[in-house]
């Protein structure tokens, strides 16, 4: 082990800083380092957005329609 590239070197890689984040969703703080469902803290967190994506309660404008001022999520209950 003589002459190792550093460039090849994976240890070289890793850093030792953890990157404290929030979630995207709930707020909660958390290392990303340790999420797995990075930019949410847990898997939890990451289906309930998915779940929002699927009931059509977040979505991306449409062309020529105007920017609406975001007013919460309302319960599937009240669309019937």
């Amino acid at each position: 082990m003589a002459d190792q590239d550093p460039i090849m070197n994976v240890d070289s890689c890793k850093t030792s800083t953890n990157i404290e984040a929030r979630c995207s969703l709930c707020g909660h703080p958390f290392l990303r380092q340790e999420s797995k469902a990075f930019p949410f803290c847990s898997t939890r967190c990451q289906q309930i957005d998915l779940g929002h994506w699927l009931d059509e309660r977040l979505g991306l404008p449409m062309e020529g329609q105007e920017d609406q001022e975001f007013t919460g999520f309302h319960d599937s209950e009240d669309e019937f």
